[in-house]
């Protein structure tokens, strides 16, 4: 069983990052993680345990699929506010839609997923929720639309992005490193996106690929990847724990370290996935206009962090 699922992972890596195929084999033989999937539970679980292992439950797959599909979503119905704000200077709040949107095929379809992702916080397993009639389930293979193979292709990418945080923390441990808590989990954060990012020139002179798009594809990933952090995370644990750093912090290392505009794509998918967060945790969103995707999006972290501060007062 582990021999398969460590197959799986090395395959979404490779297929997220062609041009590190050798390289990741040699470090796979030399590290020898094993990779397991455990039972469900409340909670989730993707993390890097003793003895090279790296555990995951079907759970938090399909948690990440589910939420993947939502800024899928919600892209498509957010984008055009987002740039309709930018271009027009009037104030954009993601919970005020026009009647027509509201009522839209893409408002629905996110309804019906939020609804299945604040389920799966409440249960041990997938089987006792009601899965969203617009979303594919996971391992059925590639959606054959626009919109699910786009999702399908940044969710490859993401659970590359994810395996291969985990993976770092088994080298650190095997290369016999002491790190700080909070510093292994930047260090892993980092290492996970320059092994997605730092040969790119390689591949796209190899294959033709435009270099731009290759970065915005994977950078959107690892948006998606970062944000669902909030979603899996008990909001107790948003600001930080004991064992790992603020969420909205490594959101904005990940983002400042890369090379991108402050108008990319990138910015944009960024902000529609912290809108998920808002809209699957009622959070209050202040109107507000997009200067530019870039502000907007650490706007919308800010707000986050505004919603945690208040919830907290409230409760002392």
């Amino acid at each position: 069983m582990e021999a398969s699922e460590s197959q799986a992972v090395k395959a979404a890596i490779v297929g997220s990052a062609p041009e590190r195929q050798e390289e990741l084999e040699e470090l796979w033989e030399e590290h020898s993680p094993q990779v397991n999937q455990v039972s469900d539970k409340e909670g989730f679980t993707l993390e890097a345990g003793s003895f090279g292992l790296i555990l995951f439950d079907h759970k938090t797959m399909c948690n990440l699929w589910l939420f993947g599909f939502s800024t899928q979503e919600a892209f498509n119905l957010f984008l055009p506010y987002l740039y309709l704000s930018q271009i027009t200077k009037i104030p954009f709040n993601p919970h005020i839609l026009t009647e027509e949107d509201s009522k839209s095929s893409h408002a629905l379809r996110i309804d019906e997923i939020i609804k299945a992702i604040r389920a799966l916080k409440e249960v041990g397993s997938i089987e006792n929720i009601t899965w969203p009639s617009s979303v594919p389930k996971p391992y059925s293979g590639k959606p054959s639309d626009l919109n699910g193979s786009m999702a399908f292709d940044l969710l490859c990418m993401v659970a590359a992005y994810c395996f291969l945080h985990e993976f770092r923390h088994v080298q650190i441990r095997n290369e016999g490193k002491v790190l700080d808590i909070h510093e292994e989990e930047f260090e892993c954060d980092s290492y996970a996106r320059d092994f997605l990012l730092g040969k790119i020139d390689e591949y796209s002179n190899t294959t033709g690929y435009d270099k731009a798009l290759l970065i915005n594809k994977r950078s959107m990933a690892m948006a998606l990847a970062s944000v669902l952090l909030y979603v899996i995370t008990p909001d107790a644990y948003w600001n930080g724990s004991s064992t790992h750093p603020a969420i909205s912090e490594r959101i904005k290392n990940i983002s400042s370290a890369l090379e991108v505009e402050d108008d990319d794509y990138f910015w944009t998918y960024l902000s529609c996935a912290l809108i998920s967060v808002v809209r699957i945790d009622d959070i209050e969103i202040q109107n507000m206009v997009v200067v530019d995707q870039k502000s907007y999006a650490l706007f919308l972290i800010q707000s986050i962090e505004k919603h945690l501060t208040s919830q907290s007062a409230r409760t002392q």
